[in-house]
């Protein structure tokens, strides 16, 4: 087991040491290309070895709010330390001309400074140094860390409003840690999020994680917002981050951090290769689904609809050799039941008939099918797949209009 520093042994190792910037590359998956570097605190001892600062951080920012406040105040002195240095770093280097730097600042660390310099159109550090380092504020990304504090969020948004002012970006680091609800995007409106490794890797094998990432991705499109993966480690990771709409990653996957900017096109093979053997797999897979769901579709045109031969409608059952056809009802156009359900369960065929008069135009799927009928009457409809509320089952819905008042839904399992 690694032994973790205490406080004042960290505060010991930073008095004897050298405290320096470490710059970890963040990808585009649009170029190929380095976007730009989050700057990452790193002290280097007296025998060279370098270790990462991020334990330092985190014990002094859990001992906040205690009496100590000069403990604060070094904390406080060695993050401006760190970050005068990058934003030089950032203006000395030649390599990239258009590269963001990404600086990491704690929400209490700005909650602190809005109550001593209530004047935020002069007293914006982060300015002040990007100034006296001739650098342009919309190449400097302020991330708000991951950080619990007991105060409204909200009363973040003047600091967050001058940096949008003065033209930097801002991103939230982490959603989806235990501290950083979603409240975080609404009132600070960032430009980024990013998010946090652990949800990533959770959403392989946990189907529930699966679900909330993609709910973020649709959120951030509507707002935005751009996605961030960090802490990409692993092929599959990548896969994952890229499905859910990722514009940028990072991590050790792609490369650790180093004491200095790297090449703009360094990542850009590599990176092709990974997006290459993403984009071939994902059209086999359409192509296989596509398959599948003909197959299902041909099996269901064969029905006759018609009013008459409703009790018939049973036998839809016999046409599936693969036992995924679970349910089917009519509803109206205005989404009430008009039949009963019809539900296959341990072999045999149930009737139900206490779903009819239901209303189920809340559904997401009953609009879908409203929508891509009017387009197309004679396709069928075929939803995104769900979770059952139910049965628990993750389900598809092909649905179709069959007359001026009538909508036929089967319910697929989805395998």
């Amino acid at each position: 087991m690694v032994r973790r520093n205490s406080l004042a042994e960290w505060m010991e190792k930073i008095e004897t040491g050298y405290v320096l910037p470490f710059f970890q590359p963040i990808l585009s998956l649009e170029t190929m290309s380095v976007y730009g570097y989050e700057s990452l605190g790193r002290l280097k001892d007296e025998t060279g070895n370098v270790e990462s600062l991020g334990g330092f951080f985190g014990l002094s920012s859990a001992k906040s709010g205690s009496i100590d406040e000069s403990l604060d105040e070094f904390s406080l002195e060695i993050d401006r330390k760190l970050r005068k240095k990058a934003i030089g770093y950032l203006a000395n280097q030649s390599i990239d001309p258009t590269a963001k730097l990404f600086l990491n600042i704690s929400p209490r660390r700005l909650l602190n400074h809005i109550s001593l310099y209530p004047d935020l159109e002069t007293e914006v550090h982060t300015l002040t140094l990007a100034r006296e380092a001739g650098i342009d504020p919309g190449r400097i990304v302020i991330e708000i860390t991951e950080e619990h504090i007991e105060e409204d969020i909200e009363l973040l948004w003047p600091i967050i409003e001058s940096y949008k002012k003065f033209g930097f970006q801002i991103a939230i680091d982490d959603i989806g840690s235990k501290s950083s609800n979603l409240d975080r995007i609404a009132v600070l409106r960032p430009d980024i999020i990013k998010i946090d490794m652990q949800m990533l890797k959770r959403s392989i094998t946990d189907r529930s994680y699966e679900e909330i990432l993609f709910s973020l991705s649709r959120i951030c499109e509507n707002l935005g917002i751009s996605l961030l993966f960090e802490g990409v480690e692993e092929k599959h990771e990548l896969e994952k981050a890229i499905e859910f709409g990722a514009r940028y990653v990072q991590g050790y996957l792609l490369d650790k951090p180093f004491c200095e900017f790297q090449k703009l096109n360094k990542y850009n093979s590599t990176l092709s290769n990974y997006i290459n053997e993403y984009c071939i797999e994902q059209y086999y897979t359409i192509q296989k689904r596509i398959r599948l769901e003909k197959i299902i579709e041909d099996s269901l045109s064969v029905l006759n609809f018609k009013e008459e031969y409703w009790d018939q409608l049973p036998e839809i059952f016999k046409l599936d050799d693969s036992n995924t056809f679970y349910r089917f009802y009519l509803t109206d156009l205005l989404g009430y039941q008009i039949s009963p359900n019809f539900t296959r369960e341990n072999g045999s065929i149930i009737r139900d008939d206490t779903s009819l008069g239901k209303n189920w135009c809340w559904r997401p799927y009953f609009m879908n099918h409203v929508y891509a009928s009017s387009r197309n009457p004679e396709e069928w409809v075929i939803s995104a797949p769900y979770n059952d509320l139910n049965s628990k089952h993750i389900l598809k819905t092909f649905s179709k209009t069959i007359a001026p008042n009538k909508i036929f839904f089967m319910d697929i399992i989805h395998t």
